[in-house]
Formats: structure tokens, C-alpha cells, sequence
């Protein structure tokens, strides 16, 4: 009877140990994953800004911070995502006060 409840008690200690292993190696890979993504998002941003394409680089910068914004990519992709968004907005102001002064030269 000793034989049999030690017996058992093994087995389920091996079972739930491989549970155990398999979540971990689960969540593990799921980081990982989250990280390729992660870094994908921040290289096309990388790319658009190289492309002085602006508003492409401030939502690919977006989405990279928003995979994991506690990570030290996540980071830096949020503070590059708000300068875009400045730099949009800067351009979007200027591209407006042309707009109106071109329109009083028009009327001149």
C-alpha cells in the first residue's frame, strides 16, 4: 500500500512539473514573440523616418510602443512616437499659415 501512495505521489509530482515547465516555456515564447513584433514595428518606424515619411513613422513608432511600453524599446519608441507627433503637427501648422498667406498675396 506504502508502494502504490509513493507510486502515485511521483507521478503526480512529474505531472504537475510538467505543466508547470510547459506554461513557463509557454510564456516564455509568448515574450519572445511580443519582442520580434515589437522590434519589426520599431525598424519599419526606423525606415519611414529615414524616408522623411512622418506620419507613417509616428503610428509604426505607436504600434512598437504599444506591444510592451515597459521595456526599454517600448520606451524609446513612445518618446520617438510623441517628437513625430510634434514634428506632424509643427509641419501641419506650417503647411496652414502658408495656406492663409498665400491666400492674402492672392488678394493683393
Amino acid at each position: 500500500m506504502k508502494t502504490i501512495t509513493l507510486v502515485l505521489s511521483i507521478l503526480l509530482c512529474v505531472t504537475g512539473c510538467n505543466r508547470d515547465n510547459q506554461e513557463k516555456s509557454k510564456q516564455a515564447s509568448q515574450q519572445k514573440s511580443e519582442e520580434a513584433r515589437q522590434r519589426a514595428f520599431y525598424i519599419d518606424a526606423t525606415n519611414a523616418y529615414n524616408k522623411n515619411d512622418i506620419t507613417q513613422a509616428a503610428a509604426a513608432y505607436h504600434s512598437a510602443a504599444n506591444v510592451d511600453p515597459t521595456t526599454a524599446l517600448g520606451r524609446d519608441a513612445l518618446s520617438k512616437a510623441m517628437e513625430m507627433d510634434k514634428m506632424q503637427k509643427a509641419m501641419d501648422e506650417k503647411t496652414v499659415r502658408d495656406a492663409v498667406r498665400g491666400a492674402f498675396k492672392e488678394d493683393e
